[in-house]
């Protein structure tokens, strides 16, 4: 598990193993191959990262990859759009944890945020959290194409209410998949995403109060370098999602 480390001289508190056990490392490329995948894995075992994010095709694929290791499988759900049904979503988070995945990251429904459809995506967020069970569940905002701090602070009060109203645990809230042609602050969007968790008394001051009940913040895109992951962190965020896990460790 992660020990929150202090804010002041993260040069010498954030140790290369310490940045490991915060990133969930991904390969999401359509065209990935299995070689390739299987390299990532491989990669993911030998630096301690928190997890290996995948497509869910490829999901049982690293679950054998990853046995007798620390490291956890993680897929990606209805990526990278977020558009199918709620009733398919609902039975795809059920099946991929039913398959043995240990983290599910679904794209939230953000183009009913876009429409002020804020009844919508509860509905939708209600139902998708109720799958997973209190079993880690992040959902992804998009903030990149929300493009708008009030708006992310509206989706983030959303999943306060569902939260309580069902007592979830294990959730997490993401930031992006990586995948929208925006671009909008990671650190803007992970500050805003606290400020509400903190208001509605649901941040989790350490990621070992995700399981009691608490939220947790993902970063994810366009973290390449240590500084931006450290940038993050400090931030109030507990994990960051990226394709240079190895380049930043």
């Amino acid at each position: 598990m992660i020990v929150q480390a202090p804010n002041n001289n993260p040069q010498k508190t954030y140790t290369p193993q310490y940045l490991a056990n915060t990133i969930d490392h991904t390969l999401l490329r359509s065209t990935a191959t299995k070689e390739e995948i299987r390299q990532g894995a491989e990669v993911s075992k030998k630096h301690g990262f928190r997890s290996f994010v995948v497509r869910e095709y490829y999901g049982p694929f690293v679950k054998g990859l990853l046995k007798g290791s620390n490291v956890l499988t993680c897929v990606v759900c209805d990526f990278p759009d977020g558009m199918s049904l709620t009733d398919i979503r609902k039975e795809n988070v059920k099946s991929l944890f039913e398959k043995g995945m240990d983290d599910v990251d679904i794209v939230s429904k953000y183009h009913l945020l876009l429409d002020n459809d804020f009844s919508g995506f509860e509905e939708d967020i209600r139902a998708v959290v109720e799958a997973a069970s209190d079993r880690t569940f992040k959902i992804i905002l998009e903030t990149d194409y929300l493009n708008n701090e009030e708006l992310i602070k509206t989706a983030t009060d959303i999943i306060c209410k569902v939260v309580k109203e069902i007592k979830a645990k294990n959730v997490i809230i993401k930031t992006n998949t990586g995948y929208a042609k925006n671009e909008f602050s990671n650190l803007i969007a992970v500050k805003a995403i606290k400020e509400r968790l903190e208001k509605h008394g649901l941040y989790a001051d350490k990621i070992e109060e995700i399981s009691l009940g608490k939220i947790g913040i993902k970063a994810s895109a366009r973290i390449k370098k240590r500084e931006d992951g450290i940038q993050l962190l400090e931030a109030g965020a507990h994990i960051l999602g990226t394709s240079s896990g190895d380049k930043i460790i």
